[in-house]
């Protein structure tokens, strides 16, 4: 991952308080301002603001071990990207809905959608749109929820067992954030309607096939195809 430019202005600021939460995480000064510059990027790509750090966590911590935990190999930049995002200190605390398709950042212990206490960060990483299809459709069957990462583990708020473990490598398995969100999350590009005797034609009439939606990060399924079917 090169490091991206951070932008001027406004956008400064932000940068600076992504810089201040990567440095507070223990990580070196050349990673923090490489996955600093590349956070920014996602931010301004996707019209999102960093989400505020509100809270502290370092209360939550896991007890015990899913069966089974499964493994998934990122870079430091990547898990530096999420703890960034997180509302929460020391633990960052995320939440999926029900169907897996969207991940929030919220501080509070319970239901946050009546007080403007959660940030939506669905499509800003791989590695959480994952966790989240993960949690909601193993951990927590079409229920969804919270859970936390600390320490390079993702676990369950309630149960607090750990479901997912991190390890560090220069090759993650993941895509570059790039193609990931034009592949998963950008609109489709719309066709011209063509003309014809019978008049103007809809697109995907003229024998070439409509182009494919954005699954939301692909589902349980997809996720598992992405781990294992490489």
């Amino acid at each position: 991952m090169f490091c991206r430019h951070a932008f001027e202005g406004e956008g400064l600021v932000g940068f600076q308080e992504i810089m201040q939460r990567m440095l507070d995480a223990g990580a070196d000064p050349d990673t923090c301002l490489e996955a600093a510059g590349e956070l920014e990027y996602r931010l301004q790509r996707t019209g999102r603001e960093l989400p505020p750090r509100t809270r502290w966590r370092g209360d939550k911590r896991p007890t015990a071990r899913a069966i089974p935990v499964l493994r998934r190999t990122v870079t430091e930049d990547e898990l530096l990207i999420v703890r960034a995002l997180a509302r929460t200190k020391v633990a960052g605390q995320f939440f999926s809905t029900p169907d897996g398709h969207r991940i929030f950042t919220a501080d509070t212990d319970g239901y946050s959608g009546y007080n403007g206490r959660r940030d939506e960060l669905t499509g800003l990483s791989a590695l959480l749109d994952d966790v989240a299809a993960l949690f909601t459709e193993w951990q927590r069957p079409g229920t969804g929820g919270r859970f936390y990462e600390r320490d390079g583990c993702f676990f369950d708020a309630e149960s607090g067992k750990v479901f997912v473990e991190l390890d560090l490598g220069d090759d993650g398995d993941y895509d570059e954030w790039d193609d990931y969100y034009e592949r998963v999350y950008a609109p489709p590009r719309r066709e011209r309607p063509t003309t014809s005797a019978a008049g103007p034609q809809p697109p995907g009439t003229d024998g070439d096939a409509p182009e494919p939606q954005g699954s939301g990060g692909g589902g349980f399924w997809g996720v598992m195809r992405r781990i294992f079917g490489r």
